[in-house]
């Protein structure tokens, strides 16, 4: 997995990888204080004329006060990224998981994935 803060060389090993036997499924990246959704500005990095730039998903970790709160994986589907999984810290103590696990799936795919919450800044 890779983070979404690319460098030029993340960049590079990324795309090296996608030609290996163990190519790199995901890139990750945090929304401090914002939920986990996929952006405007998440969905413009990772597309060119509409097409995916890299055959990876992408999972979005809500960071609220310094603390992981959750997290969403957004898969390109149909022309758009939905969301195909999500978990949140309230969930995992409520199904008695351990801290860092993340099970619970999403459940059918969300029409508005990619756009952000209405109660979020």
């Amino acid at each position: 997995m890779f983070s979404a803060a690319f460098i030029t060389d993340n960049l590079y090993e990324l795309s090296m990888s996608l030609f290996t036997a163990d190519p790199a499924i995901a890139v990750y990246h945090s929304h401090p204080d914002a939920e986990a959704y996929f952006s405007d500005k998440d969905i413009a990095g990772s597309l060119h004329d509409g097409r995916q730039i890299y055959d990876v998903d992408y999972l979005v970790i809500d960071v609220q006060r310094d603390r992981p709160n959750g997290a969403k994986l957004f898969r390109f589907l149909n022309l758009r990224y939905c969301c195909v999984w999500s978990d949140s810290v309230q969930a995992s103590i409520l199904v008695g998981t351990r801290d860092g696990d993340l099970i619970s799936p999403c459940g059918p795919l969300l029409d508005r994935c990619h756009t952000r919450p209405r109660n979020s800044r």
